[in-house]
């Protein structure tokens, strides 16, 4: 993910089938759910590599906005 970008819009694109992680092309809704929650999880383990606290609260809640976008 570049930096800058929040993971919660992109997640949540890939979720809706709007978007595309980065050099991939644009999957059905299903994997994109797939690919959104790896991503999520991706960010979280990098924020606690990283000792970033405020990266992983971040990370986190992104996580449950996309678990929430899901449901609906």
């Amino acid at each position: 993910m570049e930096r800058g970008k929040s993971m919660s819009s992109e997640g949540l694109a890939i979720i809706l089938g709007k978007g595309k992680p980065e050099g991939e092309e644009e999957s059905e809704s299903e994997g994109g759910a797939d690919e959104a929650l790896e991503l999520a999880t991706s960010e979280i383990f990098d924020a606690i590599k990283d000792g970033d606290k405020t990266k992983f609260k971040t990370a986190l809640k992104d996580a449950v906005q996309m678990c929430y976008a899901l449901e609906e």
